[in-house]
């Protein structure tokens, strides 16, 4: 019984892009409830008038979150490291700027901008791509953070979230390129094995070939040369093979016959 086994690449690439699903899911969970905790810690200090501009950015950067789930272009999610980058910056910033004390209060809120840029990736063949994307996304959150303390004269604290997922994706990533190592050692590539066992049923093909060709030029070999004794030694056989001759040859208009 045959059974169809997905090419390397394209198993890589159902690996890796199932991997990068999950990732831009947690995006877009930790973002949705970034929102209620926004509610939560401003109009528990009475300071709902500082909602709007939040409220938007994270609507915003929701939005873009939900776009690269079922578009995970590079484009697309380039977009939404730059956009988020910058609405990171203001998230906070406009926080700070209604309350200086969350920064110290309540900075898990502040960073959850942050830590969805780490949670970035797209569907690659290779563990390889979806490192350097979450490595990427890493460094636009630590930009965010550095900007942050820089505009608010505060001490840089990029908090613990932005560094345990990067930890953990980096593993993840890790342990998916040793897999990936390990079957390419103990599972034959397929493709090659199927190319290999046409090849072998093709020259096996031609070998028949030529030997049915060479048995049907010794067989007929051996009847011409059989031919000429069996007409010395039957004159009567030797007459009909001429008459035979004699006619074809007068069919096709090149001779005739005598009587």
């Amino acid at each position: 019984m045959r059974v169809a086994v997905l090419p390397r690449d394209q198993a890589a690439l159902v690996i890796t892009s199932a991997m990068a699903i999950a990732v831009r899911i947690c995006s877009v969970a930790n973002l949705a409830l970034t929102i209620p905790l926004l509610f939560d810690a401003l109009l528990s200090r009475g300071l709902s008038a500082a909602l709007p501009i939040p409220l938007t950015i994270l609507v915003v950067m929701l939005a873009l979150s939900l776009v690269t789930v079922f578009k995970p272009r590079p484009w697309l999610v380039g977009a939404f490291l730059a956009v988020g980058a910058i609405g990171a910056v203001v998230f906070q910033l406009s926080l700070l700027a209604a309350d200086p004390g969350l920064y110290k209060e309540a900075f898990f809120l502040l960073n959850r901008p942050a830590i969805s840029l780490v949670l970035v990736a797209v569907g690659a063949t290779t563990w390889l791509s979806g490192l350097i994307w979450i490595l990427i996304g890493f460094a636009a959150s630590t930009l965010a953070s550095v900007a942050v303390a820089i505009i608010a004269t505060q001490p840089l604290h990029t908090g613990w979230g932005p560094i345990l997922m990067v930890i953990f994706y980096v593993v993840a990533y890790l342990l998916l390129a040793r897999i990936q190592a390990l079957q390419r050692q103990r599972v034959p590539d397929f493709e090659e094995l199927d190319a290999e066992t046409r090849r072998h049923a093709t020259e096996e093909i031609l070998r028949d070939r030529v030997t049915a060709a060479v048995h049907d030029t010794l067989l007929l070999r051996d009847e011409l040369t059989r031919r000429p004794r069996r007409a010395r030694r039957h004159p009567t056989a030797r007459g009909s093979v001429d008459t035979t001759r004699c006619r074809v040859a007068a069919n096709i208009g090149r001779g005739h016959c005598r009587g």
